[in-house]
């Protein structure tokens, strides 16, 4: 008889279907998907998730779901029924004959001795009944009878009777057999509860999982909640580059072919994979709980592209690298946040509240322009410096985000008001920095 995952795995080969595409649709985890086809019911949050995925599943590959959940259960029935210990017909304690007790040995009679001449004196009588008594006790025993007198063995009807206690009854092995049995079953069974209740605790909270997951970056930006151990595999030119979630506690390390990266929460890992000084591929930590590796870590994944290509076809076009007309300093510097530990990634959050046409430079990077409608929004990751020019400044408004879970909202300027700001990471004093606003004309 196929098995279960057989079924599923040569149907969707069949089809012609991914993985990827059937976790879309079913909103089933590939995790859990690859357990199903390998017949593996390790991890799952609970029975009730086992049968309905395996319904859903079914169901989705035109399978008689039913079918599959009964062959389910019909198999946990065979693993549970397990048959009590029955022993060997041909070792089993011979049933008595009778009912009645076991025939009692009887020694034979010691032979008479020879009667003693009466004439013998008195004084060698008692001599010889004197040494009588003081022989020793085997020597007191009748000497061992011939084969043919040898004692019956009693009969064995599960009784024994041993000296010192004559009669006692002892249970049958067959009794004593069943009991270990019984107990044996119930400690597994407390065990399981218990230990398992356990494991079942400490899993991730989503599957977590026993086996990592792999997952395949591809068309732009990606986003996806990681696990310890799970991969990602990021294409690039013409080689793809693998990236594992390696631990979680007061930081996140990525292990990436470049090294080991450590991110706190709102942080940017860039990646040089052609090595021309320009960060091509950007790795952000959007969100993770410190020291909890079973929350997992939000991470997303951008690419740095400013070919013409990619520009037609996300509706971007870049502008040749200048400043405004003017970068004179029009007012005071704003302190948005302050740092001890020196300048570190950020990221600004624009969302618009009307029309208008906003141009960003990251980092020293190519000026981007487009032209925004009122209700969308972007995100720019920054590692040192911003400067931001909009036609209508109040259309745009900024949000700061930091490093801890840390934000601050900012305003570009008025109605209609053309109005250039610059963020940027400065030496506060000799012990501290700052990322501070600067307006420009």
């Amino acid at each position: 008889m196929a098995k279960i995952g057989s079924i599923l795995q040569e149907t969707r080969l069949s089809k012609g279907l991914t993985l990827d595409s059937i976790a879309d649709e079913t909103n089933i985890g590939v995790r859990f998907l690859l357990k199903l086809e390998n017949d593996d019911y390790s991890g799952f949050p609970g029975e009730p998730y086992i049968i309905g995925f395996i319904r859903n599943y079914a169901e989705y590959l035109g399978l008689n779901a039913e079918a599959l959940v009964n062959r389910y259960r019909s198999r946990e029935d065979a693993a549970e029924a397990v048959l009590p210990f029955e022993a060997n017909p041909a070792e089993r304690p011979a049933a008595p004959e009778t009912t009645e007790s076991p025939e009692i040995a009887v020694l034979p009679e010691k032979p008479e001795e020879p009667r003693q001449p009466e004439q013998k004196s008195s004084a060698k009588s008692s001599s010889r009944q004197r040494k009588k008594k003081d022989a020793p006790l085997e020597a007191l025993e009748p000497q061992k009878p011939s084969e043919k007198a040898e004692l019956p063995a009693p009969k064995n009807d599960g009784m024994d009777t041993g000296a010192g206690a004559p009669g006692r009854s002892v249970p049958p092995l067959r009794n004593i057999v069943l009991g270990l049995l019984v107990v044996l079953i119930i400690g597994s069974a407390v065990l399981w509860i218990f230990v398992g209740g356990r494991l079942q605790n400490n899993k991730t909270g989503g599957p977590d999982s026993a086996k990592p997951a792999e997952y395949k970056v591809e068309g732009g930006d990606f986003q996806k909640r990681l696990y310890t151990g799970d991969i990602l595999l990021i294409p690039f030119a013409e080689d793809v580059y693998r990236i594992s979630l390696g631990t979680i506690g007061e930081t996140v390390i990525l292990e990436t072919p470049f090294g080991s990266k450590e991110l706190r929460l709102g942080e940017t890992a860039e990646l040089d994979p052609d090595a021309n000084d320009t960060p091509d591929i950007l790795l952000v930590l959007e969100d993770f709980q410190k020291d909890r590796p079973a929350s997992g870590a939000l991470l997303r994944v951008s690419f740095n592209e400013t070919d013409t290509a990619e520009s037609a076809r996300t509706g971007e076009v870049t502008v040749p690298r200048a400043l405004p007309p003017s970068t004179a300093v029009k007012d005071q510097d704003t302190v948005i946040l302050r740092s001890t530990r020196g300048p570190y990634p950020f990221i600004v959050q624009v969302s618009f509240r009307g029309n208008c046409l906003f141009r960003y430079e990251a980092d020293r990077k190519e000026w981007v322009e487009k032209y925004y409608s009122k209700g969308e929004s972007i995100n720019i990751n920054v590692t040192n410096a911003l400067t931001l020019w909009s036609s209508n400044a109040q259309a745009a408004k900024l949000t700061v985000q930091a490093s801890g879970g840390r934000s601050v909202d900012l305003e570009i300027g008025g109605p209609g008001e053309i109005a250039v700001k610059r963020l940027a990471w400065s030496k506060a004093d000799s012990a501290n920095w700052a990322l501070t606003s600067s307006e420009l004309d």
